[in-house]
């Protein structure tokens, strides 16, 4: 979705560079809701409010996307990256995240799957920098349902997950 590099894209680099010490809130959490605040200065006010169009913008906040936008807010399919060097990719519903998406952390943990409202949830897989993964429910950015957990050291869990802990039947494996 990127394509070549604008210069738009340069000023979000250099933006990230300058915060990314003192902006690791994000890097270090996984359960926020994803949203974006609306835009300022649309470069195309003469556009339909409710019309969807293609947009690149970097943010008042340093924060950079492209893709489908709507109404001052992310909306379809786009590309966001934040300050702290979060990336997001997939769709978005009026400034949220919604429907299937990927996101990565800094610190090397990402998930690829289903949000809405702006949080994982739905059917997702999730990697951690550790190397431990998880596949299965998620609600409202907790495993929440049925789902498998590969640890880092081959031990394996699966079974039924509830508020982010294991719970309910399940079966445990060592390795």
């Amino acid at each position: 979705m990127m394509g070549k590099d604008s210069s738009m894209m340069k000023a979000w680099e250099a933006t990230v560079k300058k915060t990314q010490a003192v902006a690791k809130k994000r890097a270090n959490s996984i359960f926020g809701s994803t949203y974006v605040a609306a835009s300022q200065g649309d470069e195309n006010e003469n556009k339909d409010e409710t019309e969807v169009y293609h947009a690149e913008r970097v943010l008042s906040n340093g924060d950079y996307y492209k893709g489908e936008w709507v109404d001052n807010f992310p909306h379809g399919k786009g590309k966001y990256l934040w300050t702290d060097g979060c990336i997001y990719v997939g769709e978005w519903f009026k400034g949220k995240t919604m429907g299937k998406g990927r996101f990565t952390w800094p610190t090397g943990p990402s998930y690829e799957g289903e949000f809405k409202s702006g949080y994982m949830d739905g059917i997702g897989s999730y990697t951690g920098a550790n190397g431990d993964t998880y596949k299965g429910q998620w609600v409202m950015n907790l495993k929440h349902g049925h789902g498998e957990k590969i640890y880092s050291n081959g031990d394996k869990y699966e079974g039924e997950w509830r508020r982010g802990l294991q719970d309910g039947q399940g079966k445990y494996e060592w390795k």
